[in-house]
């Protein structure tokens, strides 16, 4: 019988991780990682949401990759992939932050509607960071979030522009 093989990759996360391990179920494989350091803990990196909240939280830390040049991780989502629940994104976002821990900034990029622009969300990171996205880019910061629309820019576009801009 030939074996067929399925890689899935959590980008970014790897030096958080020392070792991997898995329980095979009847329907269900659960994956535990063991962390290598102290600076958050298995709880928070678990999403006990409900849906569809869990499965837009699911689908960021798929994407989720961690840049340490710009000292913060960044995950791009599609309409498609937010599956026409944007309005559980600002609930998802916040998941996450807790998740991660304030000391974690994340970027978000999204696109709320297949006619509409591209937009993203930075929480946490420093505030060189926030400045050098509301300059690049129209937006406002509300507390430890600031949120800023991308222009005609599609995701791939607005992602590489807001590296070129982050990352000298």
């Amino acid at each position: 019988m030939k074996r067929r093989t399925v890689q899935i990759t959590l980008r970014g996360i790897a030096p958080w991780i020392s070792e991997i391990s898995y329980e095979k179920g009847a329907t269900d494989v659960k994956l535990y990682f063991t962390l290598a350091t102290d600076s958050f803990s298995a709880k928070d990196v678990l999403v006990n949401s409900s849906p569809p909240t869990e499965n837009i939280v699911a689908r960021i830390l798929q994407k989720l990759e961690y840049l340490p040049a710009a000292g913060l991780s960044i995950a791009t989502l599609s309409t498609d992939e937010l599956e026409g629940n944007i309005q559980q994104l600002p609930a998802a976002a916040g998941n996450l932050r807790e998740r991660l821990g304030p000391q974690h900034g994340f970027l978000l990029l999204y696109q709320p509607g297949r006619q509409v622009c591209w937009q993203g969300i930075l929480c946490g990171g420093n505030t060189k960071t926030k400045a050098i996205l509301l300059g690049a880019f129209q937006g406002k910061e509300k507390g430890p979030w600031a949120l800023f629309s991308l222009g005609g820019l599609d995701g791939e576009a607005a992602r590489a522009r807001l590296l070129g801009s982050l990352i000298p």
